[in-house]
């Protein structure tokens, strides 16, 4: 929503890029102002301030609850497998904590409780 408009797909060619079969459960933003959604598989669009969008997946990290960055500023994964973690979208994520997580529920900014 800008300037009391909503942009969508149907008004807006580069949102059509952004195209899942799968429900999209959440949204990050960073600090450069990108912003990135993503499905529980690991597919993941990014919409950076030029309005280009890049598509990423990672299906074998398991089912994917949350995305944030590290203070190192590296992506980290919250899946359903455990702690994932890249320096960018390019390179797949590495486990780095193999844990069982039933639900994960943001708290605030970057804060999040794992179940």
């Amino acid at each position: 929503h800008l300037n009391s408009q909503i942009y969508n797909q149907s008004n807006t060619d580069y949102l059509k890029a952004i195209d899942s079969k799968e429900f999209i459960i959440g949204f990050y933003e960073d600090q450069n102002g990108t912003l990135y959604f993503y499905n529980s598989h690991g597919l993941i669009f990014s919409l950076d301030n030029r309005n280009v969008v890049q598509k990423f997946s990672f299906p074998d990290i398991g089912r994917l609850f949350f995305i944030t960055r590290t203070r190192q500023n590296e992506f980290l994964f919250v899946t359903a497998n455990g702690l994932y973690i890249t320096k960018n979208l390019a390179t797949k994520p590495v486990n780095s904590m193999h844990l069982n997580i039933l639900n994960v529920f943001q708290a605030s900014g970057t804060n999040f409780t794992i179940l």
